[in-house]
């Protein structure tokens, strides 16, 4: 049987749990280490809209005043900025150095600091604020750079995630349900670089302002998320109780990292959890087995793991290593461009952005990695949204993207719907059913009805016996096709006339595209042959099957299966999720589950003169 969670303390915002497993001793014993946390107060619904901050440790004020002298073109002398830091530092700087005895910076706001620093330096207001937005714009991006794009795994240790039932293949394969979060503080022996003042280990004061921006980046989350996706708004969050300390220094984002044998990976080693200690399975992932034991004993649906290291390696996801998905977050990022490097603090954003990857989601900002550009799929998603779904909100699309979480890390909270719609929270067939909970989630949400009468359609939306559209489109001889010809998601009509393909995209009477494809003898057939989730087009020739993946007019396939008098049809036709063919022969189905030409079925159903028909009848 199960255990519970038993409370034991309420005091303060740290509530301890004592967690029992029906696992081994060690197993068991090891989890009494977890401590949930408890917010101090509800998150600021404002956390949702972009903030006007946008914080920064300099630590050689010299150099950036020898960094925007040169950038602006003021034309300042060596000696004048001399002058001018020395000045500052006995008036203005002082407010910022918030650390006894270093000459560390911290700056709040850059573009206010700016604007204060050009006044200082006697600038027009005009080239105050030309400094200010600049300086202000430099580091946003350099904030985003520090959110590495995700890291493909290399071949041998490669798993993409393919299934949508249940999360078998993740734990955490869409945004739906009860999620618990599990953060480890990490320390290592060799330090990386800090900002100057700023102790090496984690303080009591670090831990409790990383703990509170998780929190607060994982109620952003929550609390964007549908109906239909039945998340708690309140986040579940667990602290494993005492940082583990790591050997040597962190590498940072490079799979020696994230496979079997990195730091992760070792990490949870030390918290008690070896490989096969709960799951039975000795795979060389030990956190697969920390992850199921946490989403078991908590009746979750998904388990995302947190390390929160204390340098300055910026954030990243670990998925697809493994069954555990995972995310590595800094206190700090840094910007290296600079001499001396420039330090920032992580924020709410960093957790949310990262988290939001774990679900599939992808990078929408400018990099040079093809996986940020606009139209791409993800890689990490779970099946059908990686197949359903492209980037459309990148930094590079044809309309204006909006701003997003994915792209705008330090700007905006908001998860943009082309995010959405790799984590879950879409309804690609319009029905209103969000895609994990619809089968298939790229049906049409329930089939309609119609007959096309000497160029006439004549439609009944609720299969219920009315007329509720008569258009005009087509001549008598044509022969009609339906599917979905652009991928806008919405179906189109067309005809088949003497070879030529005369598509209406809107289902208005309007002829938008022509395409020469097949012979006037041939029978058009239209489906998702290549399972890519776009539909495409083909002709049935004398028992041959000529199919066109693009809708371009090139043929893709050849494959005989069938007679020249039967007729073809299309269909999944074994309930698998991809397109079947078959053909109807004197009353007879005889279905190809594969179109790979192989007979996996014979069915009889019709009289000889009948007209096959497939279709969601139901």
């Amino acid at each position: 049987m199960k255990s519970i969670l038993l409370k034991i303390s309420g005091i303060a915002f740290l509530c301890f749990f004592l967690l029992t497993l029906p696992v081994s001793a060690n197993t068991s014993g090891q989890l009494s280490n977890l401590i949930k946390f408890i917010p101090p107060s509800t998150p600021d619904t404002s956390f949702s809209s972009s903030s006007s901050e946008n914080q920064v440790y300099i630590s050689d004020f010299q150099s950036f005043l020898v960094e925007w002298n040169g950038k602006m073109n003021w034309s300042f002398s060596t000696q004048q900025i001399e002058m001018y830091n020395l000045t500052l530092e006995n008036g203005l700087l002082k407010k910022y150095q918030t650390i006894p005895g270093y000459l560390t910076l911290d700056i709040t706001d850059m573009k206010s600091f700016c604007l204060e620093v050009g006044d200082a330096l006697g600038l027009t207001s005009r080239q105050s604020e030309r400094f200010a937005s600049a300086a202000d714009f430099d580091l946003r991006k350099a904030k985003i750079s520090s959110h590495s794009p995700v890291l493909l795994p290399e071949s041998d240790s490669y798993q993409e995630s393919s299934t949508l039932q249940g999360g078998e293949s993740q734990s955490a394969p869409y945004a739906h349900g009860k999620i618990v979060y599990m953060c480890i503080i990490v320390d290592f022996t060799v330090k990386s670089t800090l900002p100057d003042g700023k102790s090496l280990l984690w303080t009591p004061e670090d831990r409790s302002d990383a703990l509170n921006d998780a929190y607060n980046g994982m109620w952003q989350i929550q609390n964007q998320a549908p109906d239909g996706a039945t998340m708690e708004k309140e986040p579940t969050l667990y602290q494993w109780m005492n940082p583990i300390t790591i050997t040597g220094s962190n590498p940072g984002r490079v799979e020696s990292s994230m496979n079997e044998n990195g730091w992760m990976e070792q990490a949870i080693i030390q918290m008690g959890f070896p490989d096969g200690s709960y799951d039975g399975t000795f795979d060389g992932w030990a956190s697969d087995d920390f992850a199921r034991a946490v989403e078991d004993e908590n009746n979750a649906d998904s388990v995302v793991i947190v390390y929160m290291t204390h340098d300055g390696q910026g954030g990243y996801a670990a998925v697809n290593r493994g069954y555990a998905d995972k995310v590595v977050i800094s206190y700090w990022g840094l910007n290296s461009n600079y001499n001396p490097p420039r330090f920032f603090e992580s924020v709410l954003n960093s957790y949310e952005h990262e988290i939001v990857h774990t679900y599939g989601a992808v990078d929408e900002y400018e990099t040079p990695y093809q996986q940020t550009t606009c139209g791409v799929k993800s890689k990490w998603a779970v099946s059908f949204m990686k197949e359903m779904y492209t980037s459309t909100n990148a930094y590079n699309c044809p309309n204006p993207p909006e701003k997003s979480i994915m792209k705008d890390v330090y700007d905006t909270t908001n998860i943009q719907q082309s995010a959405r719609n790799f984590i879950g929270w879409g309804d690609f067939d319009v029905d209103g059913i969000l895609d994990p909970d619809d089968v298939p989630p790229d049906g049409n949400g329930g089939s309609s009805i119609g007959v096309f009468r000497s160029g006439e359609w004549i439609l009944d939306y609720g299969i219920d016996g009315t007329v509720n559209r008569r258009l005009n489109y087509g001549l008598p001889t044509d022969k009609p096709v339906v599917g979905d010809f652009n991928n806008d998601r919405a179906t189109d009509i067309g005809v088949f006339r003497s070879g030529e393909w005369i598509l209406d995209y809107g289902t208005d009477g309007t002829v938008n595209r022509r395409l020469n494809y097949g012979l006037p003898t041939d029978k058009p057939v239209v489906c998702d042959f290549n399972n890519d989730r776009a539909t495409d087009i083909g002709v049935f020739r004398s028992g041959e099957w000529i199919l066109d993946y693009g809708i371009d007019g090139t043929v893709n396939r050849r494959l005989n299966y069938g007679l020249p008098t039967d007729k073809p049809v299309v269909g999944d036709f074994n309930n698998d999720g991809t397109t079947d063919i078959g053909v109807f022969r004197s009353g007879e189905w005889i279905l190809d589950y594969g179109i790979d030409g192989t007979v996996n079925r014979r069915l009889n159903y019709g009289l000889p003169t009948d007209t096959p028909l497939t279709g969601k009848w139901i």
